[in-house]
């Protein structure tokens, strides 16, 4: 094996190994040393961790347990009813996919296996395009790791320029760019939970999504690259076109702004082989979701979706209040804008390098140019949930490139070079071990990473003899892993999950607090307290996240009404009426229409009219006084669980 080879695969073997060992740690070293009474469990509930990781595993498992089209995980009478998850399937596929190689395959190895596909393709594809376009093995290593660890606090993080949110002037904006910079690098050391770096570790959207849309535009690029076409890599590259349609929208965007991109570029450049190639993928690639009916699909998904309905369709295009130097300057003088300058600068002798710069930096000015509308919901979604990874990464590039070309660079003496290139590697390499390796002990000793063994087993009797069944639970715990663990659908539960509007969601929860015989002041008391709840669970501390349970009982499952049914703060009206004042408590008038309901709700009618076969009592609830409106059988108990089936 030639010398070449042989270092490329040590520094591509060490760098997988550091990272993988990273960011697999947290979760493993959990499962390594184990909890007394409890199992492990790589995602848990929103009462022990931060983020959305329970919403997308349930939406991977009911792909494995339902198969395509994905509808709702949790929600019956939505067996048909497309939903946003159900448009944007394929990284939900590509997590899943595992599953279907190995059908007997755990479903907690299946959300390990997606990490270990996110740092693959997050350092792989990095480090083989540094080390192609630069030839550089210690480059390519440090942006791998770079491009894995550092892109959410080094780059997202940055205003993208004057005007945005925060950076209301050009001292404020030049002092959130440095403060970003250094800053940065101390949250990253203050790591309390994968999402916090939402650059690479929001599960699916992004670290699915995002691996698949880098994965797309290298091919772009390799194809544009190539003196001689890749019919291989082209056919590839033509399969996986169509599916991109189906992604994370922002990263939809971006993929079809790429080839289009690429392919107009191979046409000025005189590469007409490869220019043929893109076109024709973009052209067949249109032709197929146009003939397809994808964008009558689309709109269909939009107008019958809840969560759409309810948060993103409230938003019109309409400019933000800024003055005119401002929107100016956030068209012209962005963060992309400035950093595409100084990377053709850097790239002036490699065009190939310069090129792809050209287009992933092109894309992402035209990204910036979002931020002139007052649409925070919508187009915050396509920055840093879009074009940062593959911007990210040529920056990077091409600083490695072309660092050695910058005159005070060149005139270091040897000796001085060599110290600077160890401390940077030290700085890449120390930061993320004193980042995770902290969290991985935390999570080993805090129970994030566990359940109780009862809960388990509760599931098990579920998965085994409820698997067709509606199953009805008012505890937020049992509700967050049914959908997960088991094939069984819910009578309530979490708006964005189910698909059901929050009038639905609340009305079912009501409904069956009643049809259990559970005190009606204790409901009224969630009802109030329901918003401060919420707002002092997302608002916790580092040290309370690295610490859980978050709340106390009665507080969670109050929030979890707020957060869960209701979906506060994105969801602030039901049934036309403010849900809560300015100061975060609940409307008066919200809380006399919960009550009203409660008060009408005939409790013998429920399961009729909310359909479910089984009750499942566990936490504070199972301590309360039950005096259900129809004949209960219990079918299973343990220490921690006890299930009944509702007899006509």
């Amino acid at each position: 094996m030639s010398p070449f080879f042989k270092s490329i695969n040590l520094y591509a073997a060490l760098g997988l190994l550091f990272c993988l060992v990273l960011v697999l740690a947290p979760d493993l070293l959990p499962l390594a040393i184990g909890q007394d009474n409890s199992t492990w469990t790589p995602i848990n509930t929103a009462q022990y961790r931060f983020g959305d990781n329970y919403y997308y595993a349930a939406w991977v498992a009911e792909v494995l347990q339902h198969g395509f089209p994905p509808n709702s995980p949790s929600a019956a009478e939505f067996a048909d009813k497309p939903l946003l998850e159900t448009l944007r399937w394929f990284p939900l596929f590509v997590a899943a996919l595992p599953g279907f190689v190995w059908p007997d395959l755990d479903f907690r190895a299946i959300y390990i296996i997606d990490y270990v596909f996110t740092v693959c393709v997050f350092f792989g594809l990095p480090f083989y395009l540094t080390r192609r376009l630069t030839g550089h093995n210690l480059g390519a290593l440090l942006v791998g790791i770079s491009v894995l660890f550092f892109t959410a606090y080094s780059w997202t993080d940055i205003p993208v320029a004057v005007g945005y949110p925060g950076a209301d002037s050009l001292w404020r904006w030049v002092k959130l760019l440095f403060g970003y910079v250094i800053h940065g690098q101390l949250e990253l050391l203050q790591m309390f939970e994968y999402e916090a770096l939402q650059g690479s570790f929001r599960y699916i959207n992004l670290s699915i999504s995002g691996p698949i849309l880098m994965i797309y535009g290298l091919m772009c690029f390799c194809l544009y690259a190539r003196e001689k076409p890749n019919w291989l890599l082209a056919a590839a590259l033509m399969v996986l076109s169509p599916f991109m349609a189906f992604s994370y929208p922002s990263h939809a965007l971006i993929a079809y702004l790429s080839i289009g991109g690429f392919s107009v570029l191979a046409f000025l450049r005189g590469r007409k082989p490869a220019a043929g190639i893109l076109f024709g993928i973009g052209a067949l690639t249109a032709a197929i979701l146009f003939f397809g009916g994808y964008i009558g699909y689309t709109i269909h998904v939009f107008e019958v979706n809840a969560l759409w309905q309810n948060i993103f369709h409230k938003e019109t295009l309409k400019l933000i209040d800024r003055p005119i130097w401002m929107m100016v300057t956030m068209v012209i003088l962005n963060k992309y804008s400035l950093t595409l300058a100084l990377v053709w600068w850097l790239t002036r002798d490699n065009r190939d390098l310069r090129d792809m710069a050209l287009v992933f930096g092109s894309i992402g000015c035209a990204l910036a140019v979002t931020g002139l509308f007052d649409m925070p919901q919508l187009w915050g979604r396509f920055m840093g949930r879009g074009i940062d990874h593959l911007w990210f990464m040529t920056l990077l590039i091409a600083v490695v490139h072309g660092l050695k070309k910058v005159q005070p660079y060149k005139q270091l003496t040897q000796d001085r070079l060599v110290k600077l290139k160890h401390a940077f590697t030290v700085f890449v390499l120390a930061v993320p071990v004193l980042s995770f390796g902290p969290y991985a002990y935390h999570c080993a000793t805090n129970g994030t990473r566990f359940m109780p063994e009862g809960r388990w087993q509760a599931l098990q009797w579920i998965k085994e003899n409820a698997a067709d069944q509606t199953v009805a639970t008012t505890n937020w715990d049992d509700l967050t892993f049914i959908p997960i663990y088991t094939p069984a659908t819910l009578m309530h539960d979490h708006m964005i999950i189910g698909g059901r509007s929050p009038e639905d969601e609340v009305a079912r929860y009501i409904g069956l607090w009643k049809f259990l015989g559970y005190p009606r002041d204790m409901l009224e008391n969630r009802f109030k307290i329901m918003f401060p709840a919420v707002w002092e669970r997302v608002t916790s501390k580092r040290e309370k996240l690295l610490a859980p349970p978050l709340l106390d009982e009665e507080k969670y499952a109050a929030s979890q009404i707020g957060e869960g049914s209701i979906y506060w703060s994105y969801v602030t009206t039901v049934n036309g009426m403010n849900v809560a004042t300015p100061e975060r408590e609940i409307d008066p008038a919200f809380l006399k229409h919960l009550m009203d309901l409660y008060d009408q709700t005939d409790a013998k009618a429920v399961p009729t009219r909310f359909p479910f076969k089984y009750v499942v009592v566990s936490g504070q609830e199972r301590a309360l006084p039950m005096k259900a409106a129809l004949p209960l059988n219990k079918v299973y108990s343990n220490e921690t669980h006890d299930i009944y089936e509702v007899t006509p």
